[in-house]
């Protein structure tokens, strides 16, 4: 094909006349468009502070800032987890989990016991079922095994289950399954203030989760 053709077709593909509306080539941009362009940058150099790199430190430090994992008793977000499967949902704590980072955790399932379990109850150092089962080492095996997923987490807050044999904080059931109250702590909330770690139940949330 002469060249003087193939010239010719290939102004017509630039000029858009052959109907496909596409060119081979990107024709310049109008003038006008660098200066708005230019302008747009100005702007935002006058009004923008200047970019600089975050050093590993500082993100790790901020990440810690925003997020502030507190462990609270799965039976108070709604979980069957409970002796009876029974959840004991708090509707204060789910509105919390909106603008808080929550891990739920059941220490007594934690501790191997299945659910639903017979109901215990803390008689000295000891923990029992109500049908006279020793389930002290379950206990103290939840309870350890809830300590290792705080320090994992770096959770320094706890909200638990008032009264209960593990969870209860300030006080929980005597032993004697009549529903009496007596000063004590559960054996999970007993580790974790010996253990440094903010114990609170949902009868007394803290003012601040921060």
């Amino acid at each position: 094909m002469p060249f003087a053709k193939i010239k010719e077709q290939h102004s017509k593909l630039c000029s858009g006349k052959t109907g496909q509306g596409f060119c081979f080539y990107p024709q310049p941009r109008a003038p006008s468009m660098f200066k708005r362009r230019a302008s747009v940058i100005q702007w935002q150099k006058s009004h923008w502070p200047p970019l600089r790199e975050v050093s590993g430190a500082e993100r790790r430090h901020s990440m810690k800032a925003e997020v502030t994992p507190v462990l609270v008793s799965a039976c108070l977000l709604g979980l069957r987890c409970r002796y009876n499967a029974e959840p004991k949902t708090n509707e204060r704590l789910l509105a919390l989990a909106k603008s808080h980072v929550m891990i739920p955790v059941c220490p007594e399932q934690l501790g191997g016991l299945p659910t639903p379990r017979p109901p215990c109850e803390r008689r000295g150092g000891r923990v029992l079922a109500n049908d006279g089962t020793d389930v002290t080492d379950a206990f103290l095996r939840g309870a350890e095994e809830t300590l290792a997923l705080m320090r994992i987490l770096h959770c320094k807050t706890a909200i638990l289950k008032a009264n209960s044999p593990s969870c209860g904080c300030g006080q929980i059931y005597d032993g004697t399954f009549s529903g009496k109250l007596i000063p004590g702590d559960g054996v999970t909330t007993e580790l974790l203030k010996q253990n440094g770690i903010a114990v609170f139940t949902e009868e007394e949330l803290p003012s601040s989760l921060d």
